[in-house]
């Protein structure tokens, strides 16, 4: 486990969280800070990479024939 040291502002909004909230611990609530940080991240970093696809070139019709090709291919590969 980790130690980290907070001015008494930052440690008075985070115990006022965990209160307001009902966390169990500070720990919990950091926790969950970072939790919601790994999503948006991870929200950003696909809407990065649809983006590079819808600008990659022709738009392709993309049928359930053409997603099961997709998938047979993928499985192939693994």
């Amino acid at each position: 486990m980790a130690t980290i040291l907070l001015s008494a502002e930052l440690q008075a909004v985070i115990d006022a969280e965990v209160l307001e909230n009902g966390f169990a611990s500070p720990a919990e609530y950091l926790a969950s800070l970072i939790r919601q940080d790994q999503k948006r991240r991870a929200k950003e970093q696909l809407g990065a990479l649809l983006l590079g696809g819808v600008e990659s070139g022709e738009p392709l019709e993309i049928t359930a024939e053409a997603w099961q090709s997709l998938r047979i291919k993928r499985n192939a590969e693994t």
